[in-house]
């Protein structure tokens, strides 16, 4: 669930809580104090309409003409009542059977004139108060007051219950979300620190985890990189051992008079250097193409006149061992540096001539993608390149296994040079390859006019 509708939910869900626990407090208080009221204030009425009685009997002398005084209109409406003497007849109220019979449940307010109780008047739900009510005009009021003051507290009770209940909502939701944020430091926290194996360990569907799994695609992404950097180190150190030693052996054992100072051990030893020296230029090409500081003269290149001069270049030692290098005719033009394209394409080329038997062939073809690339490929029918190999022929310092199963000669930097020389110019270079028949090495430029 993403983070931004897990926290909509949660305001929801607090509110819904503190408005739904307020509401339920408030309701069951609030009805039972309102019968409360209205039973306070029906006593209060009986109250008051027996003081009526009383005063209209005190002038009348007649108990029926103080009841038709008091209620000249008959019957008030919406508040039944009835009238009984002393001897418990019905002088006012409803008549029948049923009705006597329901006026003796109805609470009784005695009559009393002079100390002598001449009556009752009976209501219904004319429950006695709690405490005795205060005389006077203002009795109605002051209970109007009192539920006021009860239902308010009734509502502050709820809001503190809603407000608690709320509160541990919130920290459970709030735990739910910070918790993964929590991870997520600490992981931070590690990699900066240096340890490159720390990992959030965040899954999910929502941004915290979108972003914990990013994380640790850029610690593992890091990790990588730390152990290639070394490898790359150790590789390097390697590749300069050997020429170095074998220069400063040739050195040592002509000074020593071991060798002698002849032409054939000079021109051994130069060839060593000119040797160390092409490492020394591939690694230095390698580390300005990743900070792009790679000088490139980008002009429109003539994919014919570059691929016949690179066919050409390679085709005598092609003859010489055998294999047929056929150049198809290519027109159109390339976004390129030509100097660069050429020195790629002999590396394309070596490699195929090296890895192609007797007999076989390597053809050279170019053409259009579309109206905005265009395409050299470069494919041999040699042994192939097999499919454990194939994923990491471009990696630096990487050698395959030709098919007896030993390590191909040279130092395993002339394609990653070329993927990093065609990528300087925006462009790709990818390679297929089936092991027994062969491989294509394809290279994909922007298209010039």
């Amino acid at each position: 669930m993403r983070l931004s509708l897990r926290l909509v939910l949660a305001f929801v869900a607090v509110a819904a809580v503190a408005v739904g626990t307020a509401a339920l407090v408030v309701g069951l208080t609030t009805a039972s104090r309102f019968e409360r009221f209205a039973s306070d204030v029906r006593h209060h009425e009986a109250e008051h309409t027996a003081d009526r009685l009383a005063a209209a009997y005190e002038r009348t002398g007649d108990l029926r003409k103080a009841a038709r005084e008091v209620f000249p209109r008959g019957q008030p409406r919406g508040l039944p009542l009835a009238v009984v003497d002393a001897e418990g007849d019905l002088v006012w109220g409803p008549g029948g059977i049923r009705s006597r019979v329901a006026i003796a449940a109805w609470p009784a307010t005695p009559l009393v004139v002079a100390g002598r109780e001449i009556g009752q008047l009976h209501m219904p739900q004319a429950l006695g108060p709690a405490g005795p009510l205060p005389i006077g005009s203002d009795a109605r009021a002051v209970l109007e007051r009192a539920f006021i003051n009860e239902t308010v507290r009734s509502l502050l009770i709820g809001l503190a219950i809603a407000v608690g209940v709320a509160l541990v909502v919130g920290v459970v939701i709030a735990a739910g979300i910070t918790r993964p944020l929590r991870r997520l430091t600490a992981a931070a926290r590690g990699v900066a620190a240096g340890d490159l194996r720390a990992r959030s360990g965040l899954a999910g569907r929502d941004e915290v985890a979108t972003v914990g799994a990013a994380f640790d695609d850029m610690a593992a992404g890091l990790q990588a990189q730390e152990a290639a950097r070394r490898n790359l180190f150790a590789d390097i150190a390697h590749e300069l051992r050997t020429p170095v030693t074998v220069i400063e052996g040739n050195l040592q054992a002509m000074l020593d008079g071991v060798y002698d100072r002849s032409d054939e051990t000079l021109q051994s030893t130069l060839d060593r250097a000119e040797g160390l020296h092409r490492l020394v230029e591939d690694i230095r090409d390698l580390s300005l193409a990743d900070v792009g500081k790679l000088d490139l003269a980008m002009e429109q290149v003539a994919l014919s006149r570059v691929l016949e001069d690179a066919a050409a270049a390679m085709r005598s030692q092609a003859q010489a061992k055998g294999v047929a290098l056929e150049s198809a005719p290519a027109s159109g033009h390339a976004l390129a540096d030509e100097a660069r394209l050429r020195q790629v394409l002999a590396n394309l080329l070596d490699n195929a001539v090296r890895h192609t038997p007797a007999g076989g062939s390597i053809s050279v073809r170019s053409g259009r993608q579309d109206d905005a690339t265009c395409w050299i490929e470069v494919t041999d029918t040699g042994e192939g390149i097999p499919a454990d190999d194939l994923p990491h022929i471009f990696d630096r310092f990487y050698r395959g296994s030709d098919a007896s199963g030993r390590k191909t000669r040279g130092s395993g930097l002339g394609l990653a040079i070329a993927r990093a020389l065609i990528e300087a110019m925006d462009g790709q270079l990818t390679a297929t390859s089936t092991p027994g028949e062969g491989s294509t090495f394809r290279i994909e430029l922007a298209a010039a006019g």
